[in-house]
């Protein structure tokens, strides 16, 4: 038989020519060539084994985006001549262009990420903390990490979701977080195995926990205590309002003038510039008030040897600057209540146990109730309504004074929790610090010329960036 190239095969005899000539035809050669090439490559690679595999390129490239993403250098930067011929030249690859990297590495990163979270986290009971905040879009995002509870040792925090929600309310807040677990933990007994919620102490999350109980039975929900002692801080500033006014117009003296700021390192060539504390990064006030105390002769005489005619806050300041009370307000306000700072940062410690991050709290309580003068009554009592309205603590405590001391109360009673998950509290956390500082690395991710990010894309490179950099709490990322 013959078989024509079309594959039509047809009788030998048909032909004036032997076999023996068909067989020696260039064409049969070939053809015979052919199916052998097809028949060894079917053998010795698989289809299926074909698509696993990556060639150095497709390697390099991975890797090139996950350093990206992790260094939060955007992509397009790859784009840049210099750039591009550096690494080809040293890397001996070609450099694929950013939208390559985007389409077909970022969603392959993301879902290696969250697989290394469910093999982090595999069978072990979990802890969650979620909070919400508004980006520079006005967009309200919801963060939630995870973090295994284990009986011997911490374990490292995991940022898994970063949702945008329609509006900051306990529903949404609830949904994000079942939705996001959910996705993460695909069997059924991950609702039994969260033993612990942390927020910050606002009543919708408050309402969001109560939502939450009815389908997580074991769950304890806490509110943060380092947001309750940055609450006592604040009740502080509140009550001193002529230290907050020098601290205030001081800041704004040397804002955006390198004219005051020259004339103050000439004056003071040893002294750091003043402290220009932020709200929301706690205790930061406080260590003002520290510094003001440490160095009140040297900023007097800097600020008053300025013009009051250039600005209203020069003449203000010198005005507190002069007020008899100015100085026995810093002294009273140093001795007694900085102690709060170094508390705020001592609790964020991620490696603290259960025992030790309550004695903290003990610590504070006790210093408050030996601080004499009119202010001291008013900041314990805003301590002392801090803590009871955070009901989740009381639970918390009864959980370590059990496994701690053999002691049960009444509060261990209503807590549905065998002797095993008892033990894993033993290095719970009792702050969101964490949640915190994801939320910094959003906002810097989601930079002013970077606004054409869409929600579900930078979920994505958010979460590749904060686990591939899982030791972001470190000390320069402290002020939360």
């Amino acid at each position: 038989m013959c078989r024509f190239a079309t594959g039509m095969f047809v009788p030998i005899k048909h032909f004036p020519f032997s076999s023996t000539q068909h067989e020696a035809r260039v064409l049969h050669q070939g053809n015979l060539q052919r199916e052998s090439r097809s028949n060894a490559r079917q053998i010795l690679l698989p289809t299926m084994q074909i698509a696993k595999m990556q060639t150095p390129q497709q390697e390099f490239n991975k890797d090139l985006c996950k350093a990206f993403v992790a260094a939060d250098i955007p992509l397009d930067k790859l784009a840049n001549p210099s750039l591009k011929r550096f690494v080809e030249k040293y890397s001996k690859q070609v450099v694929p262009h950013p939208s390559t990297l985007r389409k077909n590495y970022i969603k392959q990163l993301y879902d290696e990420t969250m697989q290394s979270i469910r093999e982090d986290i595999g069978s072990n009971e979990f802890w969650v903390g979620a909070d919400e905040t508004t980006d520079s879009a006005g967009r309200y995002i919801v963060n939630v990490i995870i973090r295994a509870l284990r009986s011997d040792r911490t374990s490292k925090s995991h940022l898994f979701a970063s949702r945008e929600i329609s509006s900051a309310n306990h529903e949404t807040i609830a949904n994000t977080v079942d939705d996001s677990l959910r996705n993460l933990l695909p069997d059924s007994s991950y609702k039994q195995r969260m033993l612990l919620l942390l927020t910050d102490s606002a009543p919708y999350m408050k309402k969001a926990g109560r939502a939450l109980k009815i389908f997580y039975p074991k769950m304890i929900h806490v509110t943060c205590l380092a947001h309750a002692l940055h609450l006592v801080a604040e009740e502080v500033r509140n009550h001193s309002q002529t230290v907050d006014k020098l601290i205030s117009n001081v800041k704004k003296i040397f804002t955006k003038s390198p004219k005051r700021i020259t004339m103050y390192r000439q004056m003071c060539p040893d002294l750091a510039m003043p402290p220009k504390p932020i709200i929301t990064r706690w205790g930061t006030w406080l260590k003002a008030v520290d510094f003001y105390r440490q160095n009140y002769a040297d900023v007097k005489k800097v600020v008053a040897s300025l013009n009051p005619k250039e600005s209203k806050c020069i003449a203000k300041a010198q005005e507190l600057f002069e007020n008899g009370s100015l100085c026995t307000n810093l002294a009273y306000l140093s001795a007694n209540f900085t102690f709060l700072a170094d508390l705020i940062m001592k609790i964020e410690d991620e490696a603290l146990s259960l025992d030790e991050s309550t004695t903290i709290v003990d610590d504070a309580l006790n210093k408050l109730k030996q601080v004499q003068g009119s202010l001291g009554p008013k900041v314990l009592q805003k301590f002392n309504s801090t803590i009871e309205k955070n009901t989740g603590y009381e639970e918390l405590r009864s959980v370590l004074r059990a496994i701690k001391f053999n002691e049960t109360d009444q509060e261990l009673g209503t807590i549905n929790l065998n002797p095993t998950q008892l033990c894993k509290f033993t290095y719970a956390q009792i702050v969101t610090c964490d949640v915190e500082r994801s939320f910094s690395r959003l906002k810097g991710l989601f930079r002013d010329n970077r606004h054409s990010f869409l929600s579900v894309n930078l979920e994505m490179f958010i979460i590749v960036n904060c686990n591939a950099n899982y030791n972001y709490v470190t000390a320069e990322n402290k002020d939360a």
